[in-house]
């Protein structure tokens, strides 16, 4: 059944010619319009006049026409008939019609697609004036843009199928690559029994010079202080005895132990200041202010809010010895006794802007200085501060002072940035993870998303990592918490849409059975509702699956050193 139609250009190029016709003669002009066709007919099929146009369209000639063997019943094809009769109804009703799509035989006996407008003649109730357009060209156009719009899903679909293929090839590839290293690897120490053995105690005994170090740090705090101040505490009772020259000697060794306490208290409060840790960035940052200028007559200059409530403990650590550092060089090759220290929160980053009035220097020479001494300088806080997902802004030159602006989130999962830090998370790994979650095992994840190409990338991926291992793949939600069930691994890797049970109600049946399973939210969409229902139901953390792999698999160590209560990876807490 053809559809009236209304809007387009030859549509309203009908209805101006029809709406202008006031009598007959006023429409002889049309009769020689050359693109579209004027046709004069009565009510009952016969066509009384033409012009060329409309004959040519037909296959027809002026004699047909002549001779009453034009008609325009006889030229509808039957399933248009009712098309033609609304049209006459709208003639008898409103003498006009809106244009409308049928189709004519023509005289070889093919077809042709027309667009139909009519009015009747001025005081005449029989006979009407219409316009035909040959819409030939429109259907043909038509018809190649579905055949291109079908091939264009042909070859997508072909696409597809060719990149899914190519995904398993290069897994394939790279499986048998690793193999072939595995093996090559195995060769080579054969090879090199002497050598490897060499780099094995290398490698203990640096390892066991940190365990010294981090015991020394322990003693220190935990042990030496209590001792020193018990000493002192016996040395108070030991001076209300005794003769003058004991009494004497007793006030020396008291002296002598103060200074020991106050000694081993600044190395404790320098190495880790627990103001820090007590009550946040503000007074940690206060401290080093008191510090500097006692110990170097430095004076610093603060401005920065009383707290920063959502800043993570690793940022903390990292943004305050990060400043003590830039102070630090302030000292040493600033030539200046005064710097100024602004802190302040800029949407989800902290900024630390330090300015100093010193004698500058020029910024490109970070880097060759960083190769020739090492340490915590300008350099690598620019790499730390980097892969923080912040930045550090330089800008100085000699002789014009130096102002460096620190942005770093308010919250991460990577970087520890202090000694205290690490020595909690050290503490921390035996007394909150399982076995099978200790350091030497790879982490096990299960991947749940129901899109095969999906998972595969990702098995891909991670498989890449030694400390990682795919022990399971889910296609859905209820699959996903069976999986955990029976496997109960470390992490989950949960697709926030996936049919039969969505991600969002199998984090929370998971959270709610097996809470030392860490569940890290995937979509393909970053939007803060999804993330906002990932966490409430029990969610670790929330990614972007077109986000930077390596930040997922920062996410996915990060959930190992982070306790279960914790809803963001992040540092473990400090425990004194």
């Amino acid at each position: 059944m053809a559809q009236v139609q209304d809007g387009t250009p030859q549509e309203q190029r009908l209805g101006e010619a029809a709406h202008h016709i006031i009598d007959l003669k006023s429409a002889e002009w049309l009769f020689v319009a050359n693109n579209v066709g004027v046709v004069m007919a009565d009510f009952s099929g016969r066509v009384w006049a033409a012009n060329n146009y409309y004959l040519n369209l037909l296959g027809c000639t002026r004699r047909d026409l002549n001779e009453g063997r034009l008609r325009w019943d006889l030229l509808t094809p039957s399933e248009f008939r009712s098309v033609d009769e609304t049209a006459l109804e709208q003639l008898r009703t409103h003498r006009v019609t809106a244009p409308m799509e049928k189709e004519y035989f023509r005289a070889d006996g093919t077809r042709v697609p027309v667009l139909v407008s009519g009015i009747m003649l001025p005081g005449d109730e029989e006979r009407v004036l219409a316009f035909v357009v040959d819409r030939t060209e429109q259907k043909q156009a038509e018809q190649a843009l579905r055949q291109a719009n079908e091939s264009l899903e042909e070859r997508v679909q072909e696409r597809t199928t060719e990149l899914t293929k190519m995904v398993r090839a290069l897994q394939n590839e790279i499986h048998q690559r690793r193999e072939a290293e595995e093996k090559l690897q195995a060769a080579y120490e054969q090879l090199n029994v002497k050598a490897r053995q060499l780099r094995t105690l290398t490698a203990e005994l640096t390892l066991t010079e940190q365990r010294e170090r981090r015991r020394l740090a322990t003693i220190l705090h935990d042990h030496l202080q209590q001792l020193l101040v018990g000493a002192k505490l016996r040395v108070a009772v030991l001076a209300r005895k005794g003769d003058k020259l004991i009494h004497d000697a007793v006030a020396e060794i008291d002296q002598l132990l103060t200074e020991s306490i106050k000694a081993s208290r600044s190395l404790t409060t320098e190495l880790d200041p627990p103001v820090l840790h007590e009550k946040g960035l503000r007074a940690g940052l206060e401290w080093l202010a008191d510090w500097m200028r006692d110990r170097y007559a430095f004076y610093v200059k603060l401005v920065a809010p009383d707290r920063f409530p959502d800043l993570s403990a690793d940022i903390t650590v990292f943004v305050f010895e990060s400043v003590r550092e830039l102070l630090f060089n302030a000292v040493k090759h600033g030539q200046v006794s005064e710097a100024e220290v602004v802190v302040h929160q800029t949407g989800e980053h902290l900024l630390a802007d330090i300015n100093d009035q010193g004698v500058g220097f020029e910024p490109a020479s970070l880097k060759r200085s960083f190769e020739k001494e090492g340490g915590f300088g300008l350099f690598s806080i620019r790499q730390r501060v980097s892969l923080l997902g912040g930045a550090l802004k330089i800008n100085s030159a000699p002789g014009q002072g130096t102002r460096i602006v620190l942005s770093v989130p308010f919250r991460h999962a990577g970087i520890q940035g202090g000694a205290a830090v690490a020595r909690a998370q050290h503490r921390a790994e035996r007394r909150l993870l399982p076995a099978s979650a200790q350091p030497g095992k790879p982490i096990r994840v299960v991947l749940a998303d129901d899109h095969p190409v999906v998972r595969e990338g990702l098995a891909l991926v991670l498989g890449q990592e030694p400390d990682i291992e795919i022990v399971g793949e889910a296609t859905d939600g209820h699959a996903a918490v069976e999986l955990s069930r029976r496997m109960s691994p470390e992490v989950v890797l949960m697709d926030v849409s996936m049919p039969k049970l969505n991600g969002v109600e199998a984090t929370r049946i998971i959270h709610s059975e097996l809470p030392h399973i860490r569940i890290i939210g995937l979509s393909m969409l970053d939007e803060k509702d999804s993330e906002e229902a990932m966490r409430e139901a029990g969610a670790a953390d929330y990614r972007t699956k077109s986000g930077p792999t390596a930040r997922l698999v920062e996410t996915i160590r990060a959930c190992r050193t982070s306790p279960p209560e914790e809803t963001t990876p992040g540092p473990t807490r400090k425990s004194r």
